[in-house]
């Protein structure tokens, strides 16, 4: 399947700004704007109190209309803008403070599915498929060797960057790949084995979603609430490994 553009709308502000306008503002002129950038008028809101979304508003109406579509038949808005109507009051003192990611292609072959893949033509054949090339492979000493050794690496540059120590840790939220791998490294980091978040336990290794359950789990079992600082530590194919410190 394909995705489709069934409809498309616009909205300009009915208030037209020209040249000659800015000049009575701004040292400038027509010709001096239209020589370098080609504009000869613009759109302004015509008062106090449109924002973005009013603009949006019309512009949604029309791309329903060509579609063919009711608003109630929409499933999901996205919406963009570099001007929002209303800015946010930020708050220091919680969200993500900061993350490290990296990658080494040279254990891509230690951890990988091989088939189907574009290297090859054609990207899957009976054959591979009798040979089981089209399930994931691993090389578990390898994996775990890496792991025990990134996880902790990229861990501590996060701490160290942000100026923290593994006691201004409240949870530690890993990867859920192996116990033994999360053990050894909150070892490393020096983080008591009561702070570390295990699933794999109870659910193997959800791969993608094994660190947001985790969070999700600590969240309703009260181990997050306002102002836990999370540690989270992650090892994958590639091979490629992150941390990340969030202010809860």
């Amino acid at each position: 399947m394909r995705a489709a553009i069934t409809g498309a709308g616009h909205y300009v502000p009915s208030k037209v700004v020209t040249n000659h306008d800015l000049s009575k503002l701004m040292p400038t002129d027509d010709e001096w704007i239209v020589q370098r950038t080609g504009i000869k008028e613009r759109r302004f809101v015509e008062h106090d109190g449109i924002g973005a979304s009013d603009l949006a508003l019309p512009a949604s109406k029309m791309a329903l209309e060509q579609a063919g579509l009711a608003p109630a038949e929409v499933d999901a808005i996205i919406f963009a803008t570099l001007s929002p109507d209303v800015n946010s009051s930020p708050d220091d003192a919680h969200g993500i403070l900061d993350v490290e990611l990296h990658a080494d292609g040279s254990g891509a072959r230690d951890l990988w599915l091989e088939a189907p893949a574009s290297m090859h033509a054609p990207r899957l054949t009976a054959q591979m498929m009798e040979e089981g090339r089209h399930y994931p492979r691993m090389n578990g000493k390898a994996v775990f060797r890496w792991a025990v050794e990134k996880m902790p690496e990229v861990a501590s540059a996060t701490l160290a960057r942000l100026g923290m120590s593994w006691q201004d840790v409240d949870l530690f939220v890993p990867h859920q790949a192996n116990m033994r791998i999360n053990q050894l490294v909150a070892m490393k980091l020096n983080i008591p084995q009561e702070k570390v978040v295990h699933n794999i336990d109870r659910y193997g290794n959800t791969t993608a979603a094994t660190i947001p359950i985790g969070l999700s789990e600590s969240w309703k079992s009260g181990r997050i609430t306002k102002g836990t600082r999370v540690l989270m530590a992650a090892f994958g194919a590639g091979f490629t490994w992150a941390s990340s410190v969030v202010r809860f």
